[in-house]
């Protein structure tokens, strides 16, 4: 199984909500990546989309 690519594109800056500008992960999901399971890194690719839907629509 292949590891998830990380989301981030080097825009690292927390916004009002508590999530990254470029990648839209939160403090702890961006502090925990490196040490996650590519369970948790695939679930955390999900709240990434679910976070693009909500803020595009």
């Amino acid at each position: 199984m292949n590891e998830p690519q990380s989301p981030c594109i080097n825009i690292c800056s927390i916004n009002k909500k508590g999530l990254c500008q470029g990648c839209l992960r939160t403090l702890e999901e961006i502090g925990e990546w490196a040490g996650a399971s590519n369970a948790r890194k695939n679930q955390i690719l999900l709240e990434i989309e679910k976070r693009q839907t909500e803020h595009d629509g």
